[in-house]
């Protein structure tokens, strides 16, 4: 191979194989696994003080509830 088609092979193959950003079909974080919006705790045992993972996206009825368990 010559050097002026090295010289313009070798930019194009880097420009080919260089890796690009990832782009993710939502905008938002997605998390099968995890209820963003109440807990996962059976509502008995959450207001007996058995939490679980706590989080502020929660509704404002089981941080409240998390609140009494703690701090009451």
């Amino acid at each position: 191979m010559n050097a002026p088609s090295r010289r313009f092979i070798f930019p194009l193959l880097l420009a080919l194989t260089r890796p690009g950003r990832a782009m993710a079909s939502a905008s938002e974080a997605m998390d099968d696994f995890v209820s963003r919006a109440r807990t996962d705790v059976a509502i008995d045992r959450y207001e007996a003080g058995e939490l679980g993972v706590l989080l502020p996206s929660h509704e404002r009825i089981y941080l409240y509830a998390a609140w009494r368990a703690i701090v009451l």
